[in-house]
C-alpha cells in the first residue's frame, strides 16, 4: 500500500458521510451526487499529490492518475425520520 493509498483511506475514514433528515428534500439525489463527485475528485487530488510529477506514461501524465492507482467507493446514506410514518414522495 503506497503513501497516497494510505492518505486516501485516512481521508475517507474521516468523512463518515451520512445525513439524517426529518423533511423530504426533493433534490437530495442531486445533492448526494454532488457530494459524492467532490469526494471522488478529492481522492484523485490526493493520489496526484502523491505522484509528485512522476509518471510512467504520457497517458498517466495527462490524467495525473496511474493505471495502478485506486480510488475507493463513496456511499452517502440519508435517513428520513418522519415520526413513524412512511415519507410521502
Amino acid at each position: 500500500m503506497g503513501k497516497a493509498d494510505v492518505a486516501v483511506r485516512q481521508w475517507l475514514s474521516d468523512k463518515g458521510r451520512f445525513e439524517a433528515q426529518d423533511k423530504i428534500h426533493y433534490a437530495m439525489p442531486v445533492r448526494n451526487m454532488v457530494y459524492d463527485s467532490l469526494d471522488y475528485a478529492e481522492q484523485v487530488r490526493i493520489v496526484q499529490k502523491g505522484h509528485k510529477g512522476r509518471y510512467a506514461t504520457s497517458e498517466e501524465f495527462l490524467s495525473g492518475f496511474g493505471k495502478e492507482d485506486k480510488i475507493y467507493p463513496v456511499i452517502t446514506l440519508v435517513f428520513y425520520d418522519v415520526g413513524g410514518k412512511s415519507p410521502q414522495l
